[in-house]
């Protein structure tokens, strides 16, 4: 086996650095141990733009549907216990297991977080994760890469998968029709002009 050379933490997880260069994820099993490997994804640390779910499907695109307009893009993995990961260094504006918006009532997010680039060009929403699997805090600037949260279905799903929003724009709470009135963009397009091929 490879020697370890360093362990850097990553909210709930952890990066195991070794000695040939590779790094693996390892989840806390709940026990006080934690797990390298295994049917978790490896950090795709390293670059500045990672896809959110890597080795996921499309469930689901942006556009119209049954039941109305869809303002994001829908990725589900074959197995359950996939991190999701920020997509490119970003500020964490909101992470939260409960998807109440004040006067309106549940959002159908489920646990989410939400953060926008450094320069504020753009801000991402993520939704449905397991509750109590939030890996990041509002304040916090993270890396691309960093663990935010584990793939679930909580919030208005009907199955596990991860909802993910770009917006045009800085917005520490995105929703749309919401203050300010954000307007959400086509993450395909956006995704591809920095490399990523959902």
């Amino acid at each position: 086996m490879t020697e370890i050379s360093y362990i850097q933490a990553a909210g709930s997880s952890l990066h195991v650095h070794f000695a040939d260069g590779s790094i693996k994820t390892a989840l806390a099993n709940g026990n006080g141990l934690y797990m390298v490997g295994g049917t978790v994804v490896d950090p795709p640390i390293g670059g500045a733009w990672v896809h959110p779910l890597p080795d996921s499907v499309i469930t689901s695109g942006y556009g119209m549907r049954e039941g109305g307009f869809h303002y994001g893009h829908d990725w589900s993995s074959p197995v359950d216990g996939r991190p999701v990961y920020a997509l490119t260094e970003m500020v964490i504006t909101k992470a939260s297991d409960d998807d109440n918006i004040p006067g309106y009532g549940s959002s159908g997010a489920g646990t989410h977080v939400k953060g926008h680039m450094l320069d504020g060009t753009h801000t991402f929403a993520h939704y449905h994760m397991i509750t109590g699997s939030l890996a990041v805090a509002a304040g916090q600037t993270v890396p691309a890469g960093t663990i935010i949260g584990i793939e679930g279905s909580t919030g208005n799903s009907t199955g596990r998968h991860l909802h993910f929003e770009v917006y045009e724009g800085n917005f520490s709470d995105p929703w749309v029709g919401g203050a300010g009135n954000p307007n959400p963009i086509d993450p395909v397009p956006f995704l591809n002009s920095k490399g990523i091929v959902p």
